[in-house]
């Protein structure tokens, strides 16, 4: 009997287990942009690029036209990159839907305003503590204070803070991009 009853328990948890994942929704590419307009990515990668394209040795002998060229290339194929591996990373539409329903209140746009300064100000050493984050706290009302606290202690806040939006390009992406930028720009791309 009680190996009947271990079975039956092991072959429903077997049988369970993959229907909770497929529970799981993964975001729609138009949620993940959302999701990274909030939190600062695109301008973020706007940066990265605006300074890619001013710094970088071999651009520094191309026309604007031609770095605008390239740019229109790149740009929309690498945030297309960046966008899918959020979404793998989240996995789950209900984190992307919790953390955009915080970023409409006004803890979250206070919260997500502060986020995206701190992340356009960011330098390599990221691992430093933010020594803005207690002053920014403090400007909070109490109600306030307790939804971002709530939202950092939610699923969705530790699925974000896990979530990575850089990918790189596939080869397939880059031996087009390689292509169109000497088709369509007359210039050599850089090595991705």
């Amino acid at each position: 009997m009680k190996i009947a009853l271990v079975l039956s328990l092991m072959v429903s948890a077997l049988v369970a287990a993959p229907m909770a994942m497929a529970w799981a929704v993964p975001p729609s590419d138009a949620q993940t942009a959302r999701l990274m307009e909030v939190l600062g990515f695109k301008a973020a990668i706007d940066r990265i690029f605006d300074g890619y394209f001013t710094r970088h040795p071999k651009y520094s002998r191309y026309t604007p036209a031609q770095k605008a060229c390239v740019r229109g290339l790149l740009q929309p194929v690498l945030q297309a990159d960046q966008r899918r591996a959020m979404a793998a990373s989240i996995g789950d539409q209900r984190h992307v839907q919790y953390v955009l329903r915080f970023a409409a209140t006004p803890a979250g746009r206070k919260f997500f305003a502060h986020a995206r300064q701190t992340l356009l100000d960011s330098v390599p050493a990221a691992l430093h503590s933010d020594p803005g984050l207690d002053t920014f706290f403090e400007s909070l009302s109490p109600s306030e204070q307790k939804q971002v606290l709530a939202y950092l202690d939610s699923p969705a806040a530790e699925a974000l803070g896990k979530a990575t939006p850089f990918a790189a390009p596939s080869a397939t992406a880059k031996q087009w991009l390689r292509l169109q930028s000497l088709s369509r720009c007359g210039v050599e791309m850089v090595q991705l």
